[in-house]
């Protein structure tokens, strides 16, 4: 399986990352996260409107990423765990469906 850049049709610099069928989320973490978090009250009608996520300045959905060298750009932590990281920074790629109870990305801004 390979790693790929799959942009949105509707805007080629909004994109998600795949390792091969498996889409990678980037890990955020739960700062900030207060109970019931990350959930809304289901006795509020319709409060995920106006609920504070309390997200924090530092969460951000820039990616400084090329798509043609993304070899060069993510790399497999360890050959037995789907994660990845990206070199450069602090993200942390793994399969969405690992990810519970914390922030995360899906569509990243690719500024490259």
């Amino acid at each position: 399986m390979q790693i790929k850049v799959n942009p949105t049709s509707d805007n080629p610099k909004v994109a998600a990352v795949t390792y091969g069928p498996i889409v990678l989320a980037g890990a955020m973490g739960t700062e900030g996260m207060l109970e019931p978090g990350p959930y809304s009250n289901p006795k509020l009608y319709n409060d995920y409107y106006t609920y504070d996520y309390h997200v924090p300045g530092s969460v951000s959905n820039q990616l400084n990423l090329d798509g043609k060298k993304l070899e060069k750009s993510i790399v497999k932590e360890n050959d037995n765990v789907l994660k990845f990281k990206i070199k450069g920074t602090a993200n942390t790629l793994k399969p969405i469906y690992d990810i519970h109870r914390e922030r995360y990305i899906v569509y990243w801004n690719l500024n490259k």
